[in-house]
Formats: C-alpha cells, structure tokens, sequence
C-alpha cells in the first residue's frame, strides 16, 4: 500500500520513459500492445485505485462549491509546501453525502472553504478531460475539531501574552444601557429576534446597526472594522456581536485573532451572542459578557434595564409613602397646634370678653362718679374762692387801699404827704388826702 506521503523519483520517472520508448519500437507493430484511450483511461483508474486504496489525504478546503440542480459538491484541497500551492481535486457525490451527512452533523461540522479535513476517497482520471480527481468516500471530523481546537488555544495564549484576553471585562457596563450598537448580518433570523426582542419591551432602545458577514472569508474584516468604528463613538452604552447557529467551523470564524482584538480592545463593554446553547467562541472568551443565543443577549440588557426602572419605581414608591407618612404626622401635628391655638384664642377671648365687661361696667358708673367728685371739688375750690374773695373780708372789716396808681399800699413807706389815697371798704369807697405818715418802730 503507498505512503500517503508518496512521492515519484523523477529519474525514475525518466527511466521508465526510456524503456518505454525502447518497448514501442520493438514492438511498434504489435497491435495487442495498444490500447484506446478509454481502455487506457480505465487501465489507470484501476491502477490507481489499487494502488492508493485505504489512502487518507489532509488539506484545506478552497474553491468550494455546490450544484444545487444535482446536489453535488466540488472542492480544491489545498497544501502549501515550501511556498508553493499544492492542490489536488475533489468531487463528494450527492449520494454519498447522504451518508456522512450525519456523521459530520453529529461532530457539529459543515464543509466550507477555509475548513481543514482529512479525507479518503477513490482516486479517478475523468474520461471525459482526462483529469485527476479525488472522489471522496469518507471523513473524519476528529481531525477538522483537532485542528480548530489547537488554533483557539494558540490564539488565546497569544490573547493572554498580549494582555488581551480579559481586557474588555475591565470595561464599565452602564446601569442603564439604553445606546446600543448591534454587529450581525441584518436581514438573518438572528438579527430579526434581536430587534423583536428589544422593541417589545418598551424601553426606548437607541439602537445602531452594523451590517456585516458572519461567515466567509469576508467576514472577520468586516466584524473587526465594525468594533473599531463602534469603539470610536462616545454615543454607545454597549455592542452587542450576534451570530445566529450553525456549524461549529462557521462559528470559527469568532475564534479568529483579529476579532478577539478588536472586542479586547473596544471601549464598550461588548456583550456576544453567537450559535446555541452548546457554542462557545474565542469572541465569547475574551467579551464582556457573552450569552447562549442572540434572544438570550438581548434579553440580559433589556432585563438590566427593567431592573433598573422597577428600582426606580419602588424607590419612588417608598419616598411617596414616607412623604405620604410625614404629611400625615405633619398634619396631625398641625390639627394639635391648631386645637391649641383655639383653645388659647377662645380662652383668651373669654378672658379679655369678661375685662372688656369689668372694664365696660366701670366705664358706665365713672362718669357719674367723676362727675360727682368734679362736682364737689368745683364746690370746695368755689367755697375756698368765696372764703378769699376780698369783699367777704371787707365785711369783716376789713379794706383795701390803692395809690393813685392803682398799686395796693402794703408799706407806709409807699406813701408821701399829700398824695391821693382810694380806700375799699364792705360797701363803696373813700378817697384821702395823706397828711402825715408815721411808720411804726
């Protein structure tokens, strides 16, 4: 059995061409020794398959494609040897996918370009073109998940050398994160439960959408300039990647080393969804959060978010039922000050009620007595009058004497001989001459 390593000596090669030549001319004329193309074709194919039976060939898969009239598939396996391509031809008959379709299913797996297999099959020369090709019989997916598991565990060890791998968990996520940018293929289902998700909740989501490809060759570079562009923007609370399921070699493409970058490096926190349940990616590894399906993403924020307004709703709750509380108690309080006060008031109304009565019962019976004091002390200061009126002293004998200039003559030293004297007396007046005035010792 040849090695699948097996290589032809070109001497060799050369060899059997010169003893070739050397056989056609002795027996050029021999017809039993020429065969038709056909018989020359199927003398190969027998060869070949004989030759190469139980052989196992590994590469990558480039150029795949599928006839969706027949439902056969075409493929290139692809090694790359000293910077040269080696490629070699494959045909999977639609027959024979029926019955490796569920041994690569139950691995998880799906052909696809970029994916490396380990193959067996029936080595073939096609009549019709005379080319080479590899019609395959069988696969073994332990291979192709070997692989995809030995490149994530290198790229997460250069995540980890580079400080890159929980990076993205340092990041803050807001207690509302309402400004969201979306990185999915727009249009998918995955996407469609996304946006369903976030307006039937009501919430008021300002929502970004950055169309991408989640699988081909195209799609890492799209995804990792969607992040860059996103981490620019300072009008995001957080990036959701969403990737709805499929084959564990389409989800690959989140195991790639550009994108794990990227979500380590974005500002956001950046929340993954991407296949099912079972699915875990390096994209998943290296994010923020990551979810088992995009519904599932979509759910945690707008659960945080109505987290967030039922604590603002009981929040306000209890400050209305404590200011509910303290106006109560304020108003109670108040109704006590207020009875107070009217106790007070009327109290005091009473009181200044039975003055004003005291006061008003003396007011009526003061004028009268006032009057009847003023009375008798108009009497006695009219008797004290009287008692000094001079004509009542008169009668008593006495008078009063005046000069001629109507001064009362008090001092004998007032008067001179010969002046005019006018005497009052009880009943009239005396008029005199002064004769003589003797003052007394």
């Amino acid at each position: 059995m040849p090695n699948k390593n097996m290589s032809l000596d070109t001497d060799d090669v050369d060899a059997d061409v010169d003893e070739t030549a050397t056989h056609n001319e002795t027996s050029a004329n021999d017809a039993d020794d020429t065969l038709g193309v056909a018989d020359y074709l199927a003398t190969v194919n027998d060869a070949l398959q004989v030759g190469l039976r139980g052989v196992w060939v590994q590469g990558e898969i480039t150029a795949f494609k599928r006839d969706n009239n027949k439902g056969h598939i075409y493929f290139s396996l692809v090694e790359e040897v000293d910077g040269k391509q080696h490629i070699l031809k494959v045909n999977f008959w639609a027959g024979k996918q029926r019955g490796l379709r569920g041994k690569l299913a139950a691995h998880g797996l799906e052909l696809a370009d970029g994916m490396k297999v380990r193959i067996t099959g029936r080595p073939e020369v096609y009549h019709a073109y005379g080319t080479f090709s590899l019609v395959l019989d069988d696969i073994d997916p332990t291979y192709t998940l070997g692989e995809l598991v030995q490149r994530r565990e290198e790229v997460i060890r250069r995540l980890k050398e580079r400080g890159l791998f929980d990076k993205n968990r340092r990041t803050v996520l807001p207690l509302v994160p309402l400004r969201l940018a979306v990185i999915t293929s727009v249009g998918t289902s995955a996407n469609a439960d996304v946006m369903k998700t976030l307006a039937e909740s009501k919430l008021g989501f300002q929502i970004a959408e950055y169309d991408v490809r989640v699988q081909g060759p195209e799609a890492p570079g799209m995804i990792v300039t969607a992040l860059k562009h996103a981490s620019r923007r300072d009008d995001l609370d957080a990036v959701l990647v969403i990737r709805g399921g499929g084959a564990k070699n389409e989800l690959a493409i989140f195991d790639d080393e550009d994108i794990a970058t990227a979500i380590a490096a974005c500002r956001h926190p950046v929340l993954t969804g991407i296949g099912h349940e079972t699915d875990r990616t390096i994209a998943d590894e290296v994010s923020f959060a990551e979810f088992k399906t995009p519904t599932a993403c979509a759910k945690f924020v707008v659960d945080r978010v109505e987290a967030f307004v039922e604590r603002l709703d009981e929040a306000w709750q209890r400050v209305a039922t404590q200011s509910t509380q303290m106006l109560t108690l304020v108003a109670a309080r108040l109704d006590n000050v207020a009875q107070r006060v009217r106790t007070g008031v009327l109290a005091a109304l009473q009181h200044s009620s039975e003055r004003l009565a005291v006061n008003a019962n003396r007011l009526q019976k003061a004028p009268a007595a006032c009057f009847a004091a003023s009375a008798s002390l108009l009497d006695d200061i009219a008797d004290r009058l009287r008692l000094l009126d001079p004509v009542h002293l008169m009668k008593r004998g006495w008078s009063i004497t005046r000069l001629s200039d109507g001064r009362v003559v008090r001092d004998v030293r007032q008067v001179k001989k010969n002046d005019s004297l006018t005497t009052r007396v009880a009943n009239g007046t005396v008029t005199s001459t002064v004769g003589e005035t003797k003052p007394t010792t």
